[in-house]
């Protein structure tokens, strides 16, 4: 018997990486069942969307109890936060975010200090706060091995990790995030096995969080896979016209952010329709704005009905139908960023992934570094966003161009649109250091992890699991 995956989908990021990617029909091809824990909200649809034998739902609880936030926050409370430059500017964010948490800073800064006293309190927490959640679901799917997209950052996914150790089912984490590992560093439980895109990040791995060598395994990333598959894709000409655009002009891209991390996303396009309309980005140009999913729902959410006022002059690229998963992309939406990449001339962001995925399809990169009119506070200007760990690796690589000044902007455009090829080398080399192999079969790789841990649990003969429906939830 092939071994059968528990697989926790708590977002739409993760339904892109585990579901939509390559990773899942690889996964179906080496294991006999996979079992998918996602939200309430997002099973039906989900079940609609994938269901065949091999897969059944379960119920994710995701949800904090009031215990959950008091450990998280003794958790944030004991972390370093001297760990990476990335940790430094966000514990500060969240810190001098209201008084009582200002107030204990400096008491956060000394405790930080103690690997015993975080390691001791890591051991309490989980012999206090075991998943009360989860075990019907376990006891009905018996999983050979359990897989995560974050290694105990996820209140879901601590659970489940818990879950799994005390069912004595061995647990392999995909770290979703490029930056996770620099930025997110509070974790509640620890996998047994790590898989990651990159060297960078595996260095972190062992050096930030004490994974063993042998626990770490770089697999590339399976979700930049459709864009060497391309199944489904359609010419050039055919995607814009389909966008209500011009073939023959070229086209602008400027990937959005949520307000937290740049406030300005909408001045920023006023500024390129101005730009675009006296002549200053030069003739024949056209532009889109594709809006970051989480502005459409979520924590993130913002009133789009102000960016109607565009129509006609750009593109409004706003994430499709509702999944029940915040951020989540269809299959078609994910083809439908990859198509719109692949037709750009020239991309716009502010410290985003979106770079890597215009450098896979070398596509010059502009990063926007000023605030607008007025230059902000530090710990509220979107220069904080390139001091973090993982984006020091983009500058560091010549790979992007930096705008800061709304002059600088329009210039780094005109200077791509008269010569894509420059900075070509650049991107290539980072994609390779942080996107590992872009060769469609990081699927494939992350798969053979997950299989193979699962079937030495196997084979050490675990009883054999009943028969499960496809609609388990």
């Amino acid at each position: 018997m092939r071994p059968t995956v528990a697989l926790s989908v708590p977002h739409g990021f993760t339904a892109r990486l585990f579901l939509r990617s390559t990773l899942l029909d690889e996964l179906l091809e080496r294991v006999g069942h996979v079992g998918v824990f996602a939200p309430p909200m997002s099973l039906e649809q989900l079940q609609d969307e994938l269901g065949r034998p091999a897969l059944s739902f379960y119920q994710l609880y995701a949800d904090d109890r009031r215990q959950d936030v008091l450990a998280n926050f003794i958790r944030l409370l004991l972390a370093d936060w001297e760990l990476t430059p990335t940790r430094r500017i966000r514990e500060q964010e969240e810190w001098r975010a209201k008084p009582w948490r200002r107030a204990l800073w400096e008491a956060h800064k000394r405790l930080g200090k103690s690997g015993r006293l975080r390691s001791a309190w890591y051991r309490t927490e989980n012999r206090l706060l075991p998943d009360p959640y989860h075990r019907g679901a376990f006891e009905r799917l018996r999983p050979d091995v359990l897989v995560t997209p974050t290694p105990g950052v996820l209140t879901a996914d601590v659970r489940l990790l818990r879950r799994a150790q005390s069912e004595g089912v061995p647990s392999v984490t995909f770290v979703q995030g490029w930056d996770n590992l620099s930025s997110k560093t509070i974790i509640g439980a620890r996998p047994d096995r790590l898989l990651v895109w990159n060297e960078p990040m595996y260095q972190e791995a062992t050096t930030l969080h004490g994974f063993r060598t042998e626990q770490v395994r770089i697999t590339g990333a399976p979700h930049f896979d459709p864009y060497v598959t391309r199944a489904g894709w359609t010419g050039r000409a055919d995607v814009v016209r389909s966008l209500g655009l011009d073939p023959d002009k070229k086209l602008i891209v400027y990937a959005g952010s949520p307000r937290r991390y740049f406030g300005e996303t909408f001045e920023v396009l006023e500024l390129l329709v101005a730009a675009q309309a006296d002549g200053r980005l030069g003739p024949d140009t056209q532009i889109a704005l594709r809006l970051h999913p989480q502005v459409v729902d979520g924590r993130d959410a913002e009133d789009l009905r102000r960016y109607e006022r565009f129509r006609g002059r750009v593109y409004l690229d706003i994430p499709r139908g509702s999944t029940g998963l915040v951020a989540d992309y269809r299959p078609d939406g994910i083809r439908h960023v990859g198509q719109m990449l692949d037709a750009c001339a020239v991309t716009l962001n502010v410290a985003s992934s979106f770079t890597l995925d215009a450098c896979i399809f070398d596509r010059p990169v502009v990063n926007i570094r000023f605030d607008g009119e007025h230059d902000k506070p530090y710990l509220q200007s979107v220069r904080r966003q390139y001091d973090t760990e993982h984006y020091g690796i983009v500058l560091r690589s010549g790979a992007v161009r930096l705008a800061d000044s709304p002059a600088a902007l329009v210039e780094e455009i005109r200077r791509y649109l008269a010569d894509p090829s420059l900075e070509r080398a650049n991107r290539a080399g980072l994609v390779r250091q942080l996107c590992g192999r872009v060769d469609g079969r990081s699927g494939a790789r992350v798969a053979d992890e997950i299989a193979r841990v699962g079937a030495h649990r196997r084979a050490r003969g675990v009883p054999v699991r009943e028969s499960l429906t496809a609609r388990a939830f």
